[in-house]
C-alpha cells in the first residue's frame, strides 16, 4: 500500500538555500525561503509522517535498507561490548518523517578503536554477516558491509555533541531488545552542527529538525537557551516551525 507522495527531496523542493546564512542581514529574503521549506514540513506524509520502529520493521523496502542490518550491526557491537546509536536517515524516520536512506549511520564509543582487529578479521566478521573493514579507525567515520543486506557508516563519538548523544542514546535503551536511536533533542543538535559547519545540507537538516521539534514537540526555546553555541542556526529552526504554525 502507497504512503502517499514521496519523501521530501532537498532542494528539489525548496531550491538552493545557501545564502540563508546571512541570517540577520536579509530577513525579507530568509522569511520567503523558510516560508517555502515550512509549506513542506510534516506534509510529504500527512498523519501518516511519523513511523516507530516497529512500523519501520513493516515497511522498511519503502524506507531502503532492510530491518536485518539493525539486528546485525546491534549483536556485532553487543558483542564486542561497544556503545553505540542510531543517527542519520533511520534516527529521521523514528522521530520525524520517512526517509529513503542507502545505508545505516551509527555513531560508536571510541572504545572500537581498541577492538579494531576483529573487526579486520574475515572470520571473525563472518559470524556476523559482514565482510573485514579494510580501513584503520582512527577519529573519522570508517564502513561495515553486510553483501547481503547493506553498508553501515559508524563515526566515532570524539567531539563533545556526539559523546553526550551517545550517553544519553544508551541512557534510554536501557530495557531489553531496545535498540538505542539518538533523542530528539540530540538529533535537532546534530542536525543544526551540520548544517552550520556545511551550509549547503541546510535545507535537508532544517527540514528534519523542524519536523522533529513539531512531532515531538520539543521545546525549541530552551534549547535556544541551553546551547548559545547553536542560537543562530536554532533561530531558524524556530522560525520554521512558526510560519507552519500560522
Amino acid at each position: 500500500m502507497s504512503l502517499g507522495p514521496r519523501p521530501y527531496r532537498g532542494s528539489a523542493v525548496v531550491g538552493n538555500l545557501d545564502y540563508l546564512m546571512d541570517f540577520d542581514e536579509k530577513p525579507d529574503r530568509l522569511a520567503a525561503r523558510l516560508r517555502k521549506l515550512a509549506d513542506v514540513v510534516l506534509n510529504p506524509y500527512g498523519s501518516q509522517l511519523h513511523l516507530s520502529m516497529d512500523d519501520y520493521y513493516r515497511k522498511s523496502s519503502i524506507l531502503g535498507i532492510s530491518p536485518k542490518l539493525i539486528e546485525l550491526i546491534h549483536r556485532l557491537f553487543s558483542y564486542l561490548n561497544v556503545n553505540y546509536a542510531i543517527i542519520g536517515g533511520i534516527a529521521a524516520t523514528y522521530h520525524a518523517r520517512p526517509r529513503m536512506t542507502k545505508d545505516l549511520d551509527v555513531t560508536v564509543d571510541e572504545s572500537i578503536i581498541a577492538v579494531q582487529d576483529k573487526l579486520k578479521d574475515p572470520e571473525f566478521m563472518m559470524k556476523f554477516g559482514f565482510g573485514a573493514i579494510k580501513s584503520t579507525i582512527s577519529r573519522h567515520r570508517f564502513h561495515i558491509k553486510s553483501e547481503d543486506y547493506g553498508l553501515v557508516e559508524a563515526v566515532p563519538a570524539v567531539t563533545p555533541m556526539l559523546k553526550a548523544a551517545l550517553k544519553d542514546a544508551m541512557a534510554r535503551s536501557a530495557q531489553p531488545g531496545a535498540y538505542p536511536v539518538v533523542s530528539p533533542k540530540y538529533f535537532i543538535l546534530l542536525k543544526v552542527d551540520a548544517f552550520k559547519n556545511s551550509p549547503a545540507r541546510f535545507d535537508k537538516d532544517a527540514f528534519d529538525a523542524a519536523s522533529t521539534v513539531m512531532r515531538k514537540k520539543v521545546d525549541i526555546d530552551a534549547l535556544i537557551d541551553q546551547y548559545p553555541n547553536f542560537a543562530r542556526e536554532l533561530k531558524k529552526i524556530k522560525t520554521i516551525v512558526e510560519l507552519k504554525a500560522k
